[in-house]
Protein backbone atom coordinates (compact mmCIF):
# COMPACT_ATOMS: atom_id res chain seq x y z
CA UNK A 1 0.00 0.00 0.00
CA UNK A 2 1.09 3.50 -0.52
CA UNK A 3 -0.56 6.59 0.97
CA UNK A 4 -0.29 10.08 -0.39
CA UNK A 5 -1.60 13.48 0.76
CA UNK A 6 -1.34 16.81 -1.62
CA UNK A 7 -0.48 20.44 -0.56
CA UNK A 8 -1.85 22.85 -2.86
CA UNK A 9 -2.30 26.76 -3.88
CA UNK A 10 -6.01 27.31 -1.34
CA UNK A 11 -6.24 30.11 -4.51
CA UNK A 12 -5.92 28.25 -7.91
CA UNK A 13 -6.42 24.46 -6.43
CA UNK A 14 -2.85 23.68 -8.18
CA UNK A 15 -1.04 20.82 -6.40
CA UNK A 16 2.05 22.19 -4.88
CA UNK A 17 3.51 19.22 -3.01
CA UNK A 18 2.98 15.25 -2.81
CA UNK A 19 3.74 13.20 0.44
CA UNK A 20 4.59 9.41 -0.04
CA UNK A 21 4.34 7.19 2.72
CA UNK A 22 5.36 3.37 1.99
CA UNK A 23 5.55 2.33 5.51
CA UNK A 24 8.75 3.28 5.83
CA UNK A 25 10.30 7.05 5.95
CA UNK A 26 8.15 9.36 3.67
CA UNK A 27 8.98 11.64 1.14
CA UNK A 28 8.26 14.76 -0.24
CA UNK A 29 7.79 15.56 -4.29
CA UNK A 30 7.64 19.13 -6.07
CA UNK A 31 7.57 19.95 -10.10
CA UNK A 32 8.33 17.54 -12.21
CA UNK A 33 9.53 15.06 -9.95
CA UNK A 34 5.94 15.32 -8.38
CA UNK A 35 4.25 14.22 -12.08
CA UNK A 36 6.71 11.20 -11.95
CA UNK A 37 6.03 10.09 -8.42
CA UNK A 38 2.45 10.44 -9.25
CA UNK A 39 2.68 8.16 -12.82
CA UNK A 40 5.04 5.82 -10.83
CA UNK A 41 2.02 5.07 -8.19
CA UNK A 42 -0.45 4.93 -10.66
CA UNK A 43 1.37 2.38 -12.90
CA UNK A 44 2.60 0.92 -9.91
CA UNK A 45 -0.90 -1.49 -9.33
CA UNK A 46 -0.34 -0.60 -5.49
CA UNK A 47 -3.20 -0.16 -3.23
CA UNK A 48 -3.37 3.79 -3.04
CA UNK A 49 -4.79 5.56 -0.11
CA UNK A 50 -5.46 8.88 1.14
CA UNK A 51 -7.88 10.51 3.62
CA UNK A 52 -10.50 12.91 1.89
CA UNK A 53 -9.06 10.69 -1.35
CA UNK A 54 -11.30 12.44 -3.91
CA UNK A 55 -9.36 15.51 -3.21
CA UNK A 56 -5.82 13.58 -3.76
CA UNK A 57 -7.40 11.83 -6.62
CA UNK A 58 -8.37 15.24 -8.28
CA UNK A 59 -4.77 16.73 -7.84
CA UNK A 60 -3.32 13.37 -9.29
CA UNK A 61 -5.65 13.41 -12.33
CA UNK A 62 -4.46 17.85 -12.74
CA UNK A 63 -1.30 15.93 -13.04
CA UNK A 64 -1.27 13.06 -15.24
CA UNK A 65 -4.83 12.99 -16.78
CA UNK A 66 -8.04 11.61 -15.71
CA UNK A 67 -7.57 8.03 -17.51
CA UNK A 68 -5.12 6.69 -14.74
CA UNK A 69 -6.86 7.50 -12.38
CA UNK A 70 -10.21 6.46 -13.00
CA UNK A 71 -8.53 2.90 -14.09
CA UNK A 72 -7.22 2.80 -10.60
CA UNK A 73 -10.93 4.22 -9.43
CA UNK A 74 -12.00 1.14 -11.75
CA UNK A 75 -9.70 -1.65 -10.47
CA UNK A 76 -10.42 -0.26 -6.80
CA UNK A 77 -6.89 0.54 -5.90
CA UNK A 78 -8.42 3.73 -4.39
CA UNK A 79 -9.09 3.43 -0.81
CA UNK A 80 -9.81 6.68 1.30
CA UNK A 81 -9.86 6.58 4.97
CA UNK A 82 -12.75 9.00 5.82
CA UNK A 83 -14.79 7.26 3.70
CA UNK A 84 -13.59 4.36 5.56
CA UNK A 85 -13.90 5.41 8.82
CA UNK A 86 -17.60 6.77 8.46
CA UNK A 87 -18.89 3.37 6.67
CA UNK A 88 -16.94 1.67 10.09
CA UNK A 89 -19.14 3.97 12.22
CA UNK A 90 -22.61 3.37 10.43
CA UNK A 91 -21.82 -0.24 10.51
CA UNK A 92 -21.28 -0.50 14.12
CA UNK A 93 -22.68 3.03 15.75
CA UNK A 94 -25.65 3.01 13.36
CA UNK A 95 -24.73 7.36 12.43
CA UNK A 96 -21.60 9.14 11.98
CA UNK A 97 -19.18 10.56 14.60
CA UNK A 98 -20.94 14.22 15.12
CA UNK A 99 -17.17 15.44 15.50
CA UNK A 100 -16.30 14.70 12.11
CA UNK A 101 -13.37 13.21 10.57
CA UNK A 102 -10.32 15.54 10.02
CA UNK A 103 -7.23 13.27 9.28
CA UNK A 104 -5.58 14.53 13.28
CA UNK A 105 -9.30 13.29 14.96
CA UNK A 106 -8.63 9.50 12.87
CA UNK A 107 -5.38 9.29 13.63
CA UNK A 108 -6.07 9.77 17.08
CA UNK A 109 -8.91 7.45 17.14
CA UNK A 110 -6.34 4.74 15.41
CA UNK A 111 -3.69 5.59 17.93
CA UNK A 112 -1.76 6.63 14.84
CA UNK A 113 2.16 7.31 16.37
CA UNK A 114 1.90 10.31 13.95
CA UNK A 115 -0.94 13.17 14.20
CA UNK A 116 -1.01 15.79 12.33
CA UNK A 117 -0.59 19.09 13.55
CA UNK A 118 -3.95 21.05 11.95
CA UNK A 119 -2.69 24.53 13.64
CA UNK A 120 0.75 24.14 11.81
CA UNK A 121 0.79 28.11 10.07
CA UNK A 122 1.86 26.27 6.42
CA UNK A 123 -1.35 24.34 6.25
CA UNK A 124 -2.80 27.09 4.46
CA UNK A 125 0.00 28.92 2.83
CA UNK A 126 1.75 25.83 -0.01
CA UNK A 127 1.19 28.68 -2.35
CA UNK A 128 3.76 30.37 -1.29
CA UNK A 129 6.27 27.95 -1.96
CA UNK A 130 5.15 26.97 -5.62
CA UNK A 131 8.35 26.84 -7.51
CA UNK A 132 10.58 27.01 -4.36
CA UNK A 133 13.31 24.27 -4.55
CA UNK A 134 12.75 21.72 -2.11
CA UNK A 135 15.48 22.20 -0.10
CA UNK A 136 14.63 26.07 0.55
CA UNK A 137 11.49 24.98 2.36
CA UNK A 138 10.71 25.88 6.08
CA UNK A 139 10.99 22.53 8.40
CA UNK A 140 7.30 23.56 9.58
CA UNK A 141 6.30 23.21 5.67
CA UNK A 142 8.08 20.21 5.20
CA UNK A 143 7.27 18.32 8.61
CA UNK A 144 3.47 19.36 7.61
CA UNK A 145 3.13 17.84 4.46
CA UNK A 146 5.14 14.63 5.43
CA UNK A 147 2.69 14.06 8.63
CA UNK A 148 -0.29 14.17 6.60
CA UNK A 149 0.98 10.84 4.07
CA UNK A 150 2.46 8.97 7.26
CA UNK A 151 -0.65 9.42 9.12
CA UNK A 152 -2.92 8.25 6.14
CA UNK A 153 -0.55 4.89 6.06
CA UNK A 154 -0.92 4.05 9.54
CA UNK A 155 -4.90 4.40 9.57
CA UNK A 156 -5.06 2.80 6.44
CA UNK A 157 -3.43 -0.03 7.99
CA UNK A 158 -5.39 -0.22 10.75
CA UNK A 159 -8.51 0.43 9.22
CA UNK A 160 -8.55 -2.87 7.45
CA UNK A 161 -11.03 -3.87 4.68
CA UNK A 162 -14.71 -2.53 5.11
CA UNK A 163 -17.33 -3.59 2.59
CA UNK A 164 -18.16 -1.59 -0.24
CA UNK A 165 -15.44 1.04 1.36
CA UNK A 166 -13.69 1.70 -2.04
CA UNK A 167 -17.08 1.62 -4.21
CA UNK A 168 -17.99 4.27 -2.05
CA UNK A 169 -14.24 6.01 -2.38
CA UNK A 170 -15.12 6.02 -5.93
CA UNK A 171 -18.52 7.62 -5.70
CA UNK A 172 -16.94 10.73 -3.48
CA UNK A 173 -14.68 11.38 -6.16
CA UNK A 174 -17.83 11.55 -8.63
CA UNK A 175 -19.37 13.84 -6.37
CA UNK A 176 -16.52 15.64 -5.53
CA UNK A 177 -16.20 16.76 -9.23
CA UNK A 178 -19.47 17.28 -9.37
CA UNK A 179 -19.08 19.48 -6.91
CA UNK A 180 -16.16 21.52 -8.22
CA UNK A 181 -16.98 21.39 -11.62
CA UNK A 182 -20.94 22.09 -11.25
CA UNK A 183 -23.50 20.70 -13.52
CA UNK A 184 -24.16 21.31 -17.07
CA UNK A 185 -27.03 21.49 -19.14
CA UNK A 186 -27.70 22.12 -22.66
CA UNK A 187 -30.10 25.30 -22.92
CA UNK A 188 -31.91 23.80 -26.14
CA UNK A 189 -33.08 20.21 -24.16
CA UNK A 190 -33.80 22.42 -21.18
CA UNK A 191 -36.13 24.63 -22.99
CA UNK A 192 -37.93 21.42 -25.07
CA UNK A 193 -38.45 19.82 -21.66
CA UNK A 194 -39.72 22.60 -20.74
Amino acid sequence: MIALDFETDVRTGDPVCVSVSEGAAPSLHVGEDMRRVVDRILASGETIAAHNAAFDASCMARLVGVRPVLDAYSDRRIACTMVTEILRDVASEGDTDPRGYALDRVAARHGASVSPDKSNPWRLRFGELAGVPLDAWPPDAVRYALEDASAAHEIATRQGDVTDARVQAAHAFWLGEAGRVGVRTDPARVEALR
